[in-house]
Order: C-alpha cells, then sequence, then structure tokens
C-alpha cells in the first residue's frame, strides 16, 4: 500500500522536531502510538469477527449437508426395510396411527 522507508521516516521526524520542538514532541509520540494501537485492536476485532462468522457459516453448511445425507440415507433404508415386509404390515407402517392405542392416548403426537 505505502512503501515508507527508514529515510522517509527519518525526514518526517525531523521536520516534526523543528516544527513542534524538543518539549512537545515525545508527547505527540505517545499520542499517536495510542491511536495506532487502538486502530490496529479495532481492525483485528473486526477481523476476528468476520473469521468466526465465515467459519460459522461454513459450519452450518457442513450441518446441513451432513443432515440431507442422514435424512436420504434413513429414507433408503426405510424404503429397504418396507421392500421385504408383508403387504399388510407395508400398509400399516404407511398408514397415519392416529388411532389410540391400549392407553388411550394417541399413537403419533
Amino acid at each position: 500500500m505505502f512503501d515508507v522507508g527508514f529515510w522517509e521516516l527519518f525526514v518526517i521526524g525531523l521536520i516534526a522536531l523543528i516544527v513542534l520542538g524538543p518539549e512537545r514532541l515525545p508527547r505527540l509520540a505517545r499520542t499517536v502510538g495510542l491511536w495506532i494501537g487502538r486502530a490496529r485492536a479495532a481492525f483485528y476485532s473486526v477481523r476476528e469477527e468476520v473469521e468466526r462468522e465465515i467459519n460459522a457459516e461454513g459450519l452450518r453448511e457442513t450441518q446441513r449437508a451432513l443432515q440431507r445425507e442422514m435424512e436420504a440415507s434413513a429414507r433408503q433404508g426405510y424404503s429397504r426395510t418396507t421392500t421385504g415386509a408383508t403387504p399388510s404390515l407395508r400398509d400399516q407402517l404407511n398408514t397415519d396411527h392416529d388411532e389410540p392405542d391400549h392407553t388411550g392416548r394417541n399413537t403419533r403426537q
């Protein structure tokens, strides 16, 4: 971005020393250092938050993919178990069970 070498910094420091004088230059250097430190901290905080969000989104995508894969394998497993069943048992598995069981509660809740 900026290519500032040793000699450029030396010239800037020399001009600051001439303009501000030796009494105010250390105070200005301390203040500028604090500002730079705060700016860096804010930058790193934002960068860390963005990286955390990117990682969280990647985890959510992985979770969705795993969920779809599990649902697909469950459907395949369910269809494999019902194909070998007798027709009456297959019909019972595929129908809704809204009739009460022996306790008087609906089986599907």
